[in-house]
């Protein structure tokens, strides 16, 4: 036993193997971040891990017969482990490399709603029209009405891509649907020339690695014509995967909303700006709307976009909620008169119920009916997430945020929105991946700093949080020349010097928004003021009044007016009151 001992300290095993395990560790983050950017299917990762297991093995053969000085000849025998290895390593990689994860599917049970259904990703459409960009946001709009239509076949589960797979050139088939999880990809483009528009749509199969279903729609740029396009490719699909239909799903998607080319138009601008994704945008889509809807007031779809929009900007506060939410829920009204199946429409209506009314179990009846009627909804997956959340039903709000992802799996929101509600299930490790992964896919997204640093704040990494909150401040333009300062506060004073920082500046805007007032305090155990300021959210309905359950508030969480405001739901005391008094 200690000749072999002395024979390995001479070969220098050891150390050959912790060079080789330093340099390989180094080369898979590095590809994992890489991977991560460009999309690369999660079956390259498992290669690469493979054959880094299969090298250290070659790399202990290598130190066996290289390791001592003056023993550099290659042996037959060294020849023979190492072609062994090398064949164990192709085998291996075979079994589980991209062919066999082309073919993957969701693990049974993690996505009930859509077993044995058919999973579709929807590409980003490309724009052909000559006039360039002036036309751009018909391929941007059409592509999502498609998916809207094709959303409507229950047998089909809808997976909506990101911007980043616009060019198939540059991301094979296999690493796209590995992406997604689909075996199926639809892709398509637009070219509008006058009055002449030609919709060109194609399947294909990733498993097969070919398109199984091609074909060009031609017609006017008109109303009755883009409908019948976008009609005709939600029945082809239907065919072309052997996707059964109901009559009543046939009968929503045959259903015209407006004649009006104008009204039309001017509608499939507002759906491009909506698909944007950005908070800033929706004032602009409810203008658009309003215009649409005042071109054609029985357009329904119109209406629960607009409702959506004035719901949004209550939420964000882009518009005084005593204000937004009337609006809302006389938008969404007169939808769901125009056309009850409109599951948009009862996602808005439920927002109304949840953020505005607080009666959260309307708000749920209305989350039952959009996935009734849309199962694959993933913003009824977003609300109904919310809704469980604050119930404090942990466990099913973190459900219903994993179905939403697996209907966006490429989506930064959505991604960031389940890391929100593991933070709030003080599941914060879990919490800290997600908010990183969402950051690979919209690193425009400024708020994510902020849950950050509340995140890392509750894992007590607390120079990381005064990082985060420096990279929040950095992207706010009324804090950005002086971000550094909250670093800087940290180092003199812990975390507890950068809350009182963050405060004063908050303490200094002209009208404050109650949650930012609030959220300081609580970080300081300061239990009044911040219940005081959470009251005011109340009556402002601020949207952080629907996360009392979030952990950020235990330090003022035994204070009596914070437990007024968790059993009134967040609501002004006098609403409570009133409701009591009806009840």
């Amino acid at each position: 036993m200690k000749g072999m001992w002395s024979r390995l300290r001479e070969r220098k095993l050891f150390q050959w193997a912790a060079a080789y395990l330093a340099v390989a560790l180094a080369a898979m983050e590095l590809l994992g971040m890489v991977g991560d950017s460009f999309g690369w299917p999660a079956a390259v990762g498992r290669s690469v891990v493979v054959l880094a297991a299969f090298g250290f093995l070659v790399v202990v053969v290598l130190a066996w017969y290289h390791g001592e000085r003056g023993r550099q000849r290659v042996s037959p025998g060294e020849m023979v482990a190492v072609g062994a290895l090398a064949v164990a390593a192709a085998l291996t990689v075979r079994v589980v490399g991209p062919g066999a994860a082309a073919e993957a599917q969701p693990p049974a049970g993690l996505f009930p709603e859509t077993a044995g259904a058919t999973r579709l990703g929807i590409l980003p459409f490309d724009n052909l029209s000559p006039s360039g960009d002036e036309d751009a946001y018909l391929a941007a709009a059409l592509r999502e009405e498609i998916t809207t239509q094709v959303m409507k076949v229950g047998a089909l589960a809808v997976v909506r891509s990101d911007s980043r797979f616009r060019s198939v050139a540059s991301f094979p088939l296999a690493a796209m649907a590995d992406s997604l999880r689909v075996r199926y990809l639809l892709g398509g483009s637009v070219l509008r020339d006058g009055d002449l528009v030609r919709v060109t749509v194609w399947i294909a199969d990733a498993v097969e690695g070919q398109e199984v279903w091609r074909e060009a729609f031609d017609g006017e740029f008109s109303a009755q014509s883009l409908v019948d396009i976008q009609t005709s490719v939600a029945f082809g699909v239907a065919r072309e995967l052997e996707a059964s239909l109901a009559p009543s799903e046939v009968s929503r998607i045959s259903r015209r909303y407006t004649f009006d080319d104008d009204a039309y138009d001017l509608y499939l601008r507002g759906v491009e700006i909506s698909a944007r994704g950005a908070a800033q945008f929706w004032p602009q889509v409810s203008e658009v709307m309003e215009g649409v809807v005042t071109l054609d007031s029985l357009f329904a779809p119109a209406w629960s976009l607009l409702a959506l929009a004035y719901v949004s900007q209550g939420n964000f506060f882009l518009m005084p909620a005593e204000e937004a939410f009337p609006l809302a829920e006389a938008a969404v009204a007169r939808a769901l008169a125009l056309d009850e199946s409109l599951a948009h429409a009862h996602v808005a209506k439920g927002h109304i119920h949840f953020a505005w009314d607080r009666d959260w179990e309307a708000a749920a009846r209305e989350v039952d009916r959009a996935l009734e009627l849309s199962p694959t909804s993933d913003q009824a997956y977003y609300l109904q997430a919310f809704i469980e959340q604050g119930r404090g039903n942990f466990d099913t709000a973190l459900q219903a945020a994993r179905r939403m992802v697996e209907l966006a799996p490429v989506g930064g929101a959505q991604i960031r929105f389940s890391a929100r509600m593991h933070h709030i299930a003080r599941r914060y490790e879990e919490a800290l991946g997600l908010f990183r992964r969402s950051m690979i896919h919209s690193p425009e997204a400024r708020g994510v700093h902020l849950y950050l640093a509340l995140t890392h704040e509750q894992l007590g990494m607390t120079r990381e949080a005064a990082e985060d909150l420096r990279d929040f401040a950095m992207a706010d333009p009324r804090f950005r020349d002086r971000a550094d300062l909250l670093t800087d506060r940290y180092t003199a004073e812990g975390m507890a010097g950068v809350w009182r920082l963050w405060l004063e500046w908050m303490g200094a805007q002209d009208d404050p928004r109650p949650s930012e007032m609030a959220i300081p305090h609580a970080r300081l155990a300061q239990a009044d003021s911040a219940v005081f300021w959470l009251e005011q959210g109340a009556e402002a309905r601020d949207s952080w009044l629907l996360q009392l359950n979030d952990p950020l508030w235990d330090p003022v969480r035994s204070h009596p007016g914070f437990s007024r405001l968790q059993e009134n739901r967040g609501r002004p005391a006098s609403a409570g009151a009133e409701e009591g008094r009806r009840d």
